[in-house]
């Protein structure tokens, strides 16, 4: 019986583990837009090293698509914010964002990134 109750704490913890909070992590890397997509090109181990982990990237512009509420960089880079609506009335020029790699769409032919936020804006 106390195997029986350990074990289900055990798997409890293991599949309902809490959701990641990537505005509250620790960078994993910084980059600018330009390094970023140079540093992919030149490294086969690159998205390995990358995805899932919490990265920073400056951007010189964002271009921001309402329709399907992503932002671009470069038209190589795609982010999702966490709350898109305040995107609006900023000014997305020389800004610093925080997000989640979550890979390389190679049919878009453009990384993802999701619960992307504004770190800095310069």
């Amino acid at each position: 019986m106390v195997l029986m109750v350990i074990g289900f704490i055990l798997v409890k913890n293991f599949l309902y583990q809490p959701h990641r909070t990537i505005s509250e992590e620790k960078v994993f890397k910084s980059f600018t837009a330009d390094n970023f997509i140079k540093a992919f090109e030149k490294d086969t181990l690159f998205l390995k090293t990358y995805t899932n982990q919490t990265i920073s990237i400056y951007a010189k512009k964002i271009e921001l698509d309402f329709e399907n509420k992503i932002g671009l960089i470069n038209n190589k880079i795609a982010t999702r914010f966490e709350d898109f609506e305040t995107l609006k009335n900023q000014s997305l020029k020389n800004v610093t964002i925080k997000g989640r790699l979550v890979g390389y769409d190679e049919l878009l032919e453009e990384f993802q990134m999701d619960q992307c936020v504004i770190i800095e804006n310069q």
